[in-house]
């Protein structure tokens, strides 16, 4: 029998199980049918390990994913919800790795240094552009599943979730006021994807250590985070606006993203070749700077709107009036004043 080094969420399903076991003898075929049936069971089995410890595990956390693991290895009666979630996982689970899976296939370390791999019989090897295309979908598939579960996941109350909602994979990645995907999607338009959010919401933490902070002032920003009066509640639209646009324009340039209409999703990172290529893809390139540009006019309406706010209600926030590091907006920046009698210069300073 194969041993495994982690717990999957694949096994051999024949019985009795084969000394060997192929794709054929598993529960793959079930999820993805793009590999040979023939194919070693065990010269994928790396593939997944690694997919799920790079792909998976940091969303849905080990509780979870081991505990559905090991009913499916079990064979124990699962709900519907849980069946579900399983369904989504192991879908997951195996786009990204037959997506790693491709790249090893091109070549492979022998006793005489890197060897391509050549097809035998009448197949025909897959040129670049193709090959490039089809890991392009596999990964996007693989991101499109796990967005699926993540969605499924957030909309679930049965205690069995709290595996999920407990875990370190949920509670790590958080803002102090932006806390959910659906928070984030209301200002960003990220297509309510879990995946995206957990990757920009450090962005939004900085923005709201570097940009919200100096503006609200030691004492107003601790007493906002726990928001217990009126005029603290009062302010947490114009925060959670200020940091969702400060944070993407932040997070932008350091993501791999696709632009859908007003929105994005942050896609996995491929290898060097297709982000290269992608760089060079001048219209996707002018989308990225339209929305980034987009961003920052936002984050700069919202900072405005905050501190217009705040002074036209000072005495609602008394520890911003008094405080130190409040920084008063100038009355206007130039103005423009012409005589009462209409004699005389016109002066703009």
């Amino acid at each position: 029998n194969l041993k495994y080094i982690m717990q999957i969420v694949f096994k051999v399903v024949t019985i009795p199980v084969p000394a060997l076991p192929v794709v054929a003898d598993t529960n793959v075929q079930d999820h993805y049918t793009g590999i040979n049936s023939q194919y070693s069971f065990k010269k994928l089995l790396p593939h997944i390990e690694q997919a799920t410890d790079t792909h998976i595990i940091p969303f849905v956390g080990e509780e979870l994913h081991n505990d559905l693991a090991t009913k499916y290895a079990a064979g124990t009666v699962l709900t519907t919800e849980q069946a579900r979630a399983l369904e989504l996982l192991q879908r997951a689970v195996i786009h990204y790795a037959v997506f790693r899976l491709m790249s090893d296939k091109v070549a492979e370390i022998t006793g005489a240094g890197i060897m391509q791999n050549t097809p035998e019989g009448g197949s025909t090897p897959t040129n670049q552009w193709s090959f490039a295309e089809k890991k392009l979908s596999l990964l996007q598939s693989a991101d499109d599943a796990l967005d699926l579960l993540l969605s499924f996941l957030d909309k679930q109350t049965a205690p069995y979730f709290d595996l999920w909602r407990n875990s370190a994979a949920f509670n790590y990645k958080k803002s102090l006021f932006i806390k959910k995907t659906e928070d984030l999607d209301e200002y960003l338009n990220i297509k309510k994807s879990r995946r995206s959010f957990v990757s920009i919401v450090p962005f939004i933490g900085s923005a709201e250590r570097d940009v919200l902070k100096p503006i609200l002032c030691d004492e107003l920003y601790l007493s906002v985070q726990n928001p217990t009066t009126d005029a603290t509640r009062a302010l947490i639209s114009y925060i959670k606006e200020l940091v969702a646009y400060e944070g993407a324009a932040l997070a932008l340039p350091h993501h791999r993203i696709v632009v859908d209409g007003d929105g994005f999703r942050v896609v996995s990172q491929t290898d060097g070749f297709e982000d290269r290529r992608n760089l060079t893809n001048n219209v996707h390139q002018q989308a990225v700077g339209a929305l980034l540009s987009t961003y920052m006019d936002r984050a700069a309406k919202a900072k405005t709107a905050l501190v217009k706010f705040l002074e036209d209600n000072l005495d609602a926030y008394p520890t911003y009036r008094d405080s130190d590091c409040r920084t008063a907006p100038k009355d206007k920046g130039h103005g423009i004043q012409e005589s009462p009698n209409r004699l005389g210069a016109v002066g703009i300073w």
